[in-house]
Order: structure tokens, then C-alpha cells, then sequence
């Protein structure tokens, strides 16, 4: 069953899909296509917070795999990993996969920007793009929470959708 904070950033992500594609990347000719269902996810610990369905000039076609968590854990590489290769089975496109840490880590708690693993002399490894709008640790980061929420408001794209969502013109 998906968590509140789930529903949120899905909606988030939804109010304008070219927008974050477009920040998360940081390429202005990345657009979106869709954002699709990612239902057949939920029997893991919960479904991923939005796939979408992307394309660049340079790329091609491509899907973006988002995973919205308050702080980050340490399962979350197994399960950036895990939530990419079934997307990239299920549409057989390419996977970005983006986690985005909303609040610091814990004490002691370091965060992965890759999935690897050796077995045998054979390496699994996939590596995602990890954004901590703490301003801790690697990414784009900022230092107060308002301006973290200033930065997804951006995201969010369109002066109506600003206002609605973000609490008044931007």
C-alpha cells in the first residue's frame, strides 16, 4: 500500500512531468511523456513513487524511476535496483533511476549513489542519481527546508500550480 508521502510526491511529480524531468536531469530538451502506473510494483515493501516515460534528443527514449523518501535508509540502493530492473523488464527501456532524500540522514548512516554487488567474480552494478534537499551529503542540495520546498514548487512548473500547491505566486 503506498504511504502518504507516496500520494504526495506521485502528485508532485504529476502537476508537471516535463518540469521535473527537466530539473532532475538538468537538460532542457529532456521531455515527458506520461507518467505510468507502477502498480505491479506493490508486491514489494511498497510501489515506487512515479515512473515516467521520458525522451531525449541524445538519449531516446527512456524511463525515470522516482523514489521520494523522507530519509534516507539503508535498503534504499537494493531497492533502487530492484525497482529499476523490473521497469526496465516490464516497458524494456532504458532506466534513470533518481532518489530524493527530503530531510538529513541519521547518525551514522551513509548514502549510497549505487547498487554493486560481487559474486563469484561477476559484478552487479547500477548507479542512480541521489539528490538531498538537506543540502547533506552529494547532489543539489540546499540548506534550509524552505528553500527545499521553494525548489519543488519550481519543479512543479506554471504559476497556477505554484499557487495551488505551493502557497501563493512565485
Amino acid at each position: 500500500m503506498a504511504k502518504p508521502a507516496d500520494i504526495g510526491s506521485k502528485r508532485l511529480i504529476g502537476l508537471d512531468p516535463d518540469g521535473w524531468v527537466r530539473w532532475i536531469t538538468q537538460r532542457p530538451d529532456v521531455r515527458a511523456r506520461g507518467i505510468l502506473a507502477a502498480t505491479e510494483f506493490q508486491w514489494m515493501s511498497r510501489e515506487t513513487d512515479a515512473i515516467i516515460h521520458a525522451f531525449s534528443p541524445q538519449e531516446g527514449e527512456f524511463l525515470m524511476v522516482n523514489d521520494m523518501q523522507l530519509r534516507c535508509d539503508q535498503g534504499m540502493a537494493w531497492r533502487t535496483q530492484a525497482y529499476s530492473a523490473l521497469a526496465e523488464e516490464k516497458y524494456r527501456l532504458p532506466v534513470y533511476p533518481v532518489v530524493v532524500n527530503l530531510l538529513p540522514p541519521g547518525p551514522n548512516v551513509v548514502i549510497a549513489e549505487r547498487y554493486e554487488h560481487t559474486l563469484f567474480g561477476l559484478t552487479a552494478r547500477r548507479d542512480f542519481r541521489v539528490i538531498n534537499l538537506s543540502g547533506g551529503g552529494r547532489g543539489p542540495g540546499v540548506s534550509h527546508a524552505a528553500a527545499a520546498a521553494a525548489a519543488i514548487c519550481a519543479a512543479a512548473g506554471g504559476a497556477a500550480a505554484r499557487k495551488r500547491w505551493c502557497g501563493g505566486p512565485h
